[in-house]
């Protein structure tokens, strides 16, 4: 799906994103929808059930279309899936930003499917990507081998995030028990370039149930990519934020380049040198004889003049010092 792209009132502030298991229930989803401060909310088991009836004279029963949880102050979007998958991933981005962004939403790329979703959004001609993830583990084995199997583009900032369900040395708490496919999605990571960005060994589900332990299942991942941009903040986890679900919200922002602010280059005192041009510069320098120095008032004019023919040659070979542009600096 390609949302239209308004350059012209793009966002000014910091966007902010969150990655949230809402345990398939449109109260929760609602709630988020309704009450939070998010600007893009990517869900893990989002609910998703008949939204309406398609009937003709042929069929008059009709045939059930499936849908999630709708909002008219949200865009949402699902991953790609046949008419019976259940989707176990979606994600809502707030209608007015929709309008002011270039979204794509992936659905023909090798791991595209009902348990993972794939959006580019670019803003201000910069792109970034993000994947939406559930790992909905089987009775054996695990259910990550379209993802093992891919590789991700390592130009576009990449941010990977969603509910894992695997315990892992690297972000899992000491007393979990190591899933046996751990090594090969850890491996994965490293070989596409992820580095962890949410904040290993701190709780994201909490079990209702006695017996069951807390756990970390939910990550947030960002490839090395994004240092290009250095446009995204650390991630935080908030089981308040996630409004009563049993996994927390994990949440970072993205800031598009509109929203830095502007600063109107201002020159500074002195110039860059350019080594290359020494020989040019002792040739433009004025050769005057300097006036006796008789007393003070002729020791401060002789230094003004001094000063001035400095500057002047400079000025003529050299630019000036000025402000780095905040655009390109952290």
């Amino acid at each position: 799906m390609l949302m239209p792209m308004r350059l012209a009132s793009m966002s000014e502030h910091p966007i902010r994103i969150a990655s949230v298991n809402a345990h398939r229930s449109t109260a929760q989803v609602q709630g988020l929808l309704q009450c939070s401060s998010f600007d893009i909310i990517l869900l893990q088991e989002p609910w998703v059930g008949t939204i309406n009836v398609q009937r003709s004279d042929s069929d008059p029963h009709g045939m059930d279309i499936t849908g999630t949880t709708f909002n008219n102050m949200w865009e949402s979007f699902l991953p790609s899936h046949s008419p019976d998958d259940v989707c176990k991933v979606t994600a809502y981005v707030c209608s007015d930003l929709a309008k002011q962004l270039l979204i794509q939403n992936h659905l023909t790329l090798p791991f595209s499917g009902p348990n993972c979703l794939v959006l580019d959004i670019a803003s201000d001609d910069k792109a970034i990507r993000l994947i939406n993830f559930y790992h909905c583990v089987p009775p054996t084995g695990h259910n990550l081998h379209s993802l093992l199997a891919s590789e991700c583009n390592d130009v576009v900032p990449t941010v990977l995030c969603g509910d894992f369900n695997t315990h892992s040395r690297m972000w899992s708490l000491p007393s979990a028990t190591l899933s046996p496919w751990a090594i090969p999605l850890e491996e994965w990571f490293n070989a596409n370039d992820f580095d962890l960005i949410s904040p290993p060994r701190t709780v994201t589900w909490v079990s209702d149930h006695p017996g069951q332990t807390s756990s970390v299942l939910n990550l947030i991942l960002l490839n090395t990519a994004r240092v290009i941009s250095d446009q995204f903040s650390d991630a935080s986890v908030s089981f308040a934020d996630s409004l009563g679900s049993d996994h927390a919200a994990l949440s970072w922002t993205w800031t598009p380049i509109s929203a830095i602010p502007s600063v109107v280059s201002e020159s500074l005192p002195g110039f860059v040198i350019d080594d290359d041009l020494a020989d040019s510069w002792a040739i433009a320098f004025p050769h005057c004889n300097p006036a006796p120095l008789f007393d003070i008032p002729s020791l401060v004019r002789e230094a003004d003049s001094l000063l001035a023919d400095i500057n002047n040659t400079c000025a003529s070979l050299f630019k000036p010092c000025c402000r780095p542009d905040p655009c390109r600096v952290r």
